[in-house]
């Protein structure tokens, strides 16, 4: 059975401001080779949150994201997201300044969590 996808392709072009390709494995998606580099990456489930307490341990900083999910941490490159006891985190890496993910992350990570509900 197939898993259905967390982002439609839009929602990835839209927050890494390239058209994508289709995605890798459903939670990874590239960037057209002819357009501005940009990858989304997606991942769920213990590995998530075993990201999270890796990167505190190597003393990333993060700001917490009020009103998404039970718990939210960002970071210039991911977001990391708890609802109940089920953590993701997107990763968004482009060409552009890393500033200009936040918004972007933050608009993917609220389509997951309505995916996921």
């Amino acid at each position: 059975m197939q898993q259905p996808s967390l982002l439609s392709a839009g929602s990835v072009s839209s927050s890494a401001n390239s058209p994508g390709k289709a995605p890798i494995g459903k939670c990874r998606w590239e960037s057209e080779p002819s357009a501005q580099t940009g990858v989304v990456t997606i991942v769920v489930g213990d590995a998530a949150k075993t990201s999270f307490e890796n990167y505190k341990l190597l003393k990333h900083t993060f700001t917490a994201v009020p009103r998404l999910g039970d718990e939210a941490w960002q970071e210039p490159t991911n977001i990391f997201v708890r609802k109940g006891a089920l953590w993701f985190f997107v990763n968004l890496i482009t060409t552009n300044d890393s500033a200009q993910s936040a918004e972007p992350l933050r608009t993917d990570a609220g389509l997951i969590l309505e995916r996921l509900a």
